[in-house]
């Protein structure tokens, strides 16, 4: 019975002594949404997330997050549990390194991908935001080992990753012929340079909205590359290719008025898997979005536009947005709650759509 005790007694005594080494929490964000094309309504949860955090030894912390996003939206139901950020990171802090970070961490392609989902204007990034985040790095967490480090006003990030994911890589016009599978490629490599004419390199904390908490003001340029993609097409034949990815972003923030905004070049874009010739399957697309908010109190009204120009070949192909929006931080990033409105006009050819949706959000981050 002693024996039991004692042993008890010291597993508590170790979880006493190792429970400031764990930090674990979560996020929940429902939406519920009016989308006026399809005419039908819809209420999931955006991001549903545990989060744990971990340090073993000193200067070491690994960052473990399992999510399953996207739980219920349209036909999907509950969804699966899948790895989001898996690292382990390696505090240095001298000779202008902060550190360096291995395995499953955000490649910074974009200033929008790589700020936290809690810290968005609202559930949803722009959608030439989101064809960056699998363009040169599938999810833009794909295994890789990066050295992040400053100097003076200089935050830098060097990277080196796999590649792309045969089933994010979208082909542009309808084609006869599909992409089965990547049989191979060379990693990705790159680097994001951000200089801080205001605010601190050595923080480098990326957010869309501060909260009315900041003055900063940045201007950040990334360069990105895969020198060799081999895809395997629906008819077994294999077409080689390459892209890279050019990221322009300007952050400015003062008190309460906040503006962000991000440019993205595509190189290689692959618009058409039936053309002829691989100069008529590949071309280079574009886009842009910027965003603004001003804080009154907890209420923050926010202003967004986006382009996505994947025009090719003398075929017309332009995404254009509009986005309004209402937030009331009640607690912040920890309680928060929204609505926003948005407007898409897509222009394929001779024909122009356009379609609207009206979302309502909660997020709650513990």
């Amino acid at each position: 019975m002693k024996l039991l005790i004692t042993a008890a007694l010291l597993l508590l005594s170790n979880f006493i002594l190792a429970k400031d080494k764990f930090n674990i929490g979560g996020r929940l964000q429902g939406v519920l949404v009016q989308d006026s094309e399809t005419e039908t309504q819809d209420m999931y949860l955006r991001r549903t997330r545990l989060n744990v955090s971990y340090t073993p030894w000193k200067k070491h912390k690994i960052v473990y997050d399992i999510r399953n996003d996207s739980s219920n939206k349209k036909d999907k139901s509950d969804g699966k549990f899948q790895i989001g950020d898996a690292y382990w990171q390696y505090e240095i802090n001298k000779y202008s390194i902060k550190n360096i970070r291995l395995f499953r961490a955000k490649v910074d392609v974009s200033f929008s991908q790589t700020a936290s989902s809690k810290n968005l204007f609202s559930p949803n990034r722009t959608e030439v935001s989101e064809y960056a985040s699998d363009y040169v790095v599938s999810n833009r967490r794909a295994n890789n080992i990066q050295l992040n480090g400053f100097f003076n006003r200089l935050a830098y990030q060097v990277v080196i990753s796999d590649g792309v994911d045969s089933e994010q890589m979208d082909v542009l016009d309808e084609s006869s012929r599909t992409i089965k599978s990547v049989e191979g490629q060379k990693l990705t490599y790159g680097a994001k340079v951000r200089y801080y004419f205001m605010g601190y390199a050595s923080k480098n904390k990326l957010k869309e909205t501060y909260y009315g908490k900041k003055k900063i003001l940045s201007l950040g340029l990334g360069k990105f590359n895969n020198d060799k993609i081999i895809l395997k097409l629906s008819d077994d034949s294999l077409f080689n290719t390459q892209r890279s990815l050019i990221n322009v972003d300007f952050s400015f923030a003062y008190d309460s008025f906040r503006f962000l905004a991000e440019y993205f070049q595509f190189e290689n874009d692959i618009v058409n898997l039936d053309a002829t010739t691989k100069d008529k399957m590949l071309d280079d697309s574009s886009g842009h979005y910027a965003q603004a908010e001003y804080i009154f109190g907890k209420w923050a009204p926010n202003y967004g536009i986006e382009t996505f120009d994947q025009s090719h070949n003398g075929t017309t192909y332009k995404l254009t947005a509009n986005t309004i929006g209402l937030n009331y931080y009640y607690d912040d990033v920890n309680m928060r709650f929204g609505m926003f409105y948005k407007q898409t006009t897509v222009e394929s050819g001779n024909n122009e759509e356009t379609s609207e949706a009206l979302q309502l959000y909660t997020m709650l981050h513990f």
